[in-house]
């Protein structure tokens, strides 16, 4: 299992292919009168996103153009592309709860499966990140579905892009008292990844990662980590390098 491409056309070509099952299951089941009552459906959320996909295309397209190149779409900063990618996010999040709604699992899930090649498309692009629930969950279901250590170190590389692009207000985590904050579960989840990577220097930085962000949960993670080391037939070098982060921060801390 490869992973996708990151670019306008695979968005677009998987967003029309499933996109139209959701609006056709809407609008064969809806009664006309109440479907035009409602502030955003299926073919509102379709339409929106299509607009969206084409100055995410013409984006790319121009990328390296000089501003005042014919048909280049205006410039944006940082804070404009954020927005546009908050906003994709946001459709493709709402479609897939219609297709769920609708009993549309397979639809429901490749919505939320897109959702991490724009938010990577989003990163290359100079964006950052806000809207991480669906994102995080995406990329977990990617990993859980597959153990081959090349795989995963493509999945990891991908996943560091995105961890670098997070909004800094949530890269602060002031908030701790949810455990299943998407931002906690993006590290720990990139530090597994780099683990069943089989590569120490990937360990290495997601490790370093995790205690640089959330310094709390590292001893914990490295007990878990030496528990698996010990349960399942890692590789000598993966091994190495988890006892010694083991070793620094998976032991309680005593003050002399």
């Amino acid at each position: 299992m490869h992973l996708p491409p990151f670019d306008v056309s695979y968005l677009h070509e998987t967003f029309s292919q499933v996109s139209r099952d959701v609006v056709e299951a809407y609008e064969d089941l809806s009664d006309p009168r109440a479907a035009a009552e409602q502030h955003q459906t299926p073919a509102m959320l379709v339409d929106a996103m299509e607009q969206l996909l084409e100055l995410y295309r013409r984006i790319e397209e121009h990328q390296g153009d000089l501003e005042n190149a014919p048909d280049a779409p205006p410039t944006l900063d940082e804070r404009e592309l954020t927005e546009l990618g908050e906003f994709g996010v946001q459709l493709l999040n709402e479609l897939a709860v219609h297709a769920a709604q609708l009993g549309l699992e397979r639809q429901s899930e490749t919505l939320r499966e897109l959702t991490f090649p724009l938010a990577v498309w989003i990163a290359r692009n100079g964006g950052e990140l806000r809207i991480l629930q669906p994102v995080v969950t995406a990329i977990a279901d990617r990993a859980n579905r597959t153990s081959e250590p090349a795989i995963l170190e493509e999945l990891f590389r991908v996943t560091a892009e995105i961890v670098e692009h997070v909004d800094e207000q949530l890269r602060q985590d002031v908030e701790k008292s949810d455990p299943m904050r998407p931002w906690r579960i993006l590290l720990l989840n990139f530090s597994i990844i780099a683990t069943r990577s089989h590569q120490p220097a990937l360990m290495e930085h997601a490790y370093d990662t995790l205690i640089h962000y959330l310094p709390e949960e590292a001893p914990e993670f490295f007990r878990q980590g030496m528990e698996q080391m010990e349960a399942l037939d890692y590789p000598a070098q993966v091994r190495e390098v988890v006892s010694r982060y083991h070793e620094q921060w998976g032991r309680p801390r005593t003050i002399h």
